[in-house]
């Protein structure tokens, strides 16, 4: 370059840092796994799938849409169209048999008339069987047939012989039992009787699950995962439990599972289990002439995944989520980490089908099986939608086997997750690169000492306290505790800090009001 003979004194040179700002915490990420078609998905059986699409068309094509995990995206993305959703596809088709049932069309109709089958979901797979006068079994049976087979989307295929419909699962496995038939007006038409088959969808083998199938996933976290209903819990519990304390990275996740079973059972099966990693959402199973199968007439791991879905949006950063909540509003609006404390009950699922009258649970077996450590979702007040009741994980003793309610509900648990990897991300960014003293501190050089750790604590402690978060107990009292019960310890030899938090005032649930009044009959 040539010289211009410019003379430029003193010589100033001043470098630009970034900001240093806090550091919010992860995206939200689900996890779904399934049974899906290899002869008409992509999917690769047993990888990780990532970024499963967010239209029907699309995962349809992925998984093959009549296939069991495509059922189980469509319906988180009906709830959550902004996450990150992967999936473990599993190939079932090695898997010995599928489950079935029948719907039997008995007598030749004497009316025009029509009757309601459904298969599984009641928004999503309802057919209006017409019927005219002179019509025999068989030809009902057919046109019980065909509106099953029209239907690409659905578990379930059907063949019909003299009016005996048999319906067989599209995956085969543990998968398809449990899936629920419902028929309405089966006496309606003159001449007809329309019921479901003794037993209702079973007789499926073989579990798709099995030991090693969240290999895949690595260190990657989720913090929901969706597994199937009829699956070995275990298999589950291996994988988000060893996660739940992780070394120097912060790795919990949430399991959620629907049990559809008798009220002896599923008491049983919850009060089996013992992990903060797992909410068992607990539906009534119906067994009647019509009506084989949940009493919210929905897929079991469907329910799953809306309610999957709208947990991972509450907990997402500037997520609109005034669908999701019942009262006010106000900052809670919007999603992210903060939500982590707003109670999950009264949450509103309107893709969800209302639970019959007389078919779900009572009071008394609601406040049982919550204390065993299951959640229920049912319909509100009024009957016009459905709603989470308190929702628990199945957490309720210590190790030794002593009772502790640290973890019981799943707030408690979201709530000290978000606090853990606030504290995590920003120890991890602040201290990046820093001396550490058991001296004084030399200005302009990052170091750090007992008094700075302490300090710099307390402060990401008012940040979990103050609007953005409101995780912790805000106040100076609540500050007191934690400030007063927390230990620092290091050690200059291994360049160690070691700080026992002794206290941390979480926020908690507004539960239950108890109040009493006396009648007056004067003022």
């Amino acid at each position: 370059m040539s010289g211009s003979s410019i003379v430029s004194q003193p010589r100033v040179t001043i470098a630009i840092e970034g900001a240093r700002e806090l550091i919010g915490n992860s995206p939200q990420q689900i996890l779904i796994v399934g049974a899906f078609d290899p002869a008409n998905g992509t999917a690769v059986s047993g990888a990780l799938t990532e970024n499963v699409p967010q239209d029907d068309a699309s995962i349809n094509k992925l998984f093959g849409g009549k296939s069991h995990i495509a059922a189980v995206a469509r319906n988180a993305r009906k709830m959550n169209q902004i996450n990150k959703i992967d999936a473990i596809a599993i190939d079932s088709t090695s898997l010995s048999t599928a489950a079935s049932s029948t719907i039997g069309a008995l007598g030749n109709a004497t009316e025009n008339g029509s009757f309601e089958v459904i298969v599984g979901s009641k928004r999503d797979h309802r057919y209006t069987i017409a019927v005219t006068s002179g019509d025999s079994s068989t030809v009902i049976g057919d046109a019980i047939e065909a509106a099953i087979n029209t239907d690409t989307s659905l578990q379930v295929s059907a063949v019909n012989a003299a009016g005996v419909v048999t319906l067989t699962a599209t995956d085969k496995g543990l998968t398809g039992n449990g899936i629920t038939l419902e028929v309405i007006d089966g006496t309606s038409v003159a001449g007809v009787t329309v019921s479901i088959g003794a037993t209702g969808m079973t007789g499926g083998v073989g579990d798709i699950c099995t030991a090693g199938i969240f290999d895949v996933v690595g260190n990657e976290r989720y913090q929901t995962v969706i597994y199937p209903s009829n699956s070995e819990i275990q298999f589950l519990k291996d994988f988000l439990d060893p996660r739940w304390n992780a070394d120097n990275q912060v790795l919990d996740g949430l399991g959620l599972m629907t049990s559809s079973d008798t009220y002896a059972n599923n008491l049983a099966k919850v009060e089996g289990q013992n992990t903060q990693s797992v909410t068992m959402l607990l539906d009534k199973l119906v067994d009647e002439n019509s009506h084989r199968g949940n009493s919210m007439v929905e897929f079991a791991d469907c329910i799953s995944a809306q309610f999957g879905g709208a947990r991972a949006r509450r907990l997402t950063d500037g997520a609109l989520i005034a669908d999701l909540l019942t009262g006010v509003a106000g900052r809670d609006a919007f999603g992210g980490a903060a939500l982590a404390s707003r109670p999950m009950f009264n949450t509103p699922f309107d893709y969800l089908p209302i639970v019959g009258i007389g078919k779900g649970w009572t009071n008394t077996e609601i406040e049982l099986l919550l204390a065993a450590g299951g959640s229920v979702l049912g319909s509100n007040q009024t009957r016009t939608g459905v709603i989470a009741g308190e929702i628990v994980t199945t957490y309720k003793t210590d190790n030794a086997g002593n009772t502790d309610e640290s973890f019981n509900f799943l707030n408690k648990v979201d709530t000290s997750s978000q606090c853990r990897e606030f504290i995590h991300n920003n120890v991890k960014a602040e201290f990046a690169q820093t001396r550490l003293t058991t001296g004084s501190l030399v200005d302009g050089r990052p170091m750090a000492n007992e008094a700075s750790i302490r300090g710099y604590l307390m402060s990401l402690y008012r940040e979990l306290s103050g609007q953005d978060y409101a995780l912790t107990v805000a106040g100076e009292a609540a500050e007191k505790v934690y400030a007063e019960n927390m230990i620092v310890d290091i050690d200059m030899s291994l360049g160690r800090v070691s700080v026992v938090f002794g206290k941390v005032p979480l926020v908690s649930q507004f539960r239950e009001f108890l109040g009493s009044f006396r009648i007056a009959f004067d003022v």
